[in-house]
C-alpha cells in the first residue's frame, strides 16, 4: 500500500511524460501496481477481500437446516447427516459436514438463551460454553509438580 506521498509521486512523473514502465524503474513499484494508480483505481495497492467461492457442502445447506430443523429439540447425529447427504450426490469430506453442522448447534444454543432473555425469565440462564472452548481446557497438561513422572536426571547424575 502506498502513501498519499508515494501517489502524488507516480502522477507527477506520469504528467511529465514518462511512461509507466519508467515511473515503475524510478519509484521501485511494480508496473502493475503503476497501472492501478494511474487508472484511478481507489483499491490499487491495498488487499482486498476474496470473493466468496461456494463450497461442496453449499447444495445441501438447506437440507441439513431443514433436517436438524425437524428433528428439535433433539440432535441427529453428524454421521447419520453425513449419511443421508452422500447418498443424495454429496462427495465432500466427513468433517465438512461436521463443521457446517457445528455453525447450526451454536446459533441453536445463542437463540435459546436470547429467547430466554428477551422473554424476561428471571431465573439466571446457564452460560452457553462452545464445547471447542472445554475441549481444549481439558487438553491442557498439569504443572510439572503434578506429573506422575519424576524428572529426568542428567548423564552426569545417573553414574553417581
Amino acid at each position: 500500500m502506498l502513501t498519499k506521498e508515494q501517489e502524488v509521486e507516480i502522477g507527477v512523473l506520469a504528467k511529465q511524460g514518462l511512461s509507466q514502465r519508467a515511473i515503475a524503474k524510478l519509484t521501485g513499484y511494480s508496473r502493475n501496481t503503476v497501472k492501478r494508480y494511474l487508472e484511478g483505481d481507489p483499491d490499487a495497492g491495498r488487499y482486498r477481500p476474496r470473493p466468496a467461492v461456494a463450497g461442496k457442502i453449499t447444495p445441501f445447506e438447506d437440507y441439513l437446516r431443514a433436517r436438524v430443523a425437524a428433528a428439535a429439540p433433539d440432535w441427529i447425529p453428524a454421521v447419520v447427516l453425513h449419511r443421508e447427504i452422500t447418498e443424495r450426490g454429496f462427495n465432500g469430506a466427513y468433517e465438512t459436514t461436521k463443521r457446517f453442522l457445528r455453525t447450526l448447534k451454536r446459533t441453536k444454543a445463542l437463540k435459546t438463551a436470547r429467547g430466554a432473555l428477551a422473554a424476561g425469565l428471571t431465573t439466571p440462564v446457564v452460560p452457553i460454553v462452545d464445547a471447542a472452548v472445554v475441549r481444549s481446557r481439558e487438553r491442557r497438561r498439569p504443572p510439572r509438580e503434578w506429573r506422575s513422572r519424576p524428572p529426568r536426571l542428567s548423564n552426569t547424575m545417573r553414574r553417581q
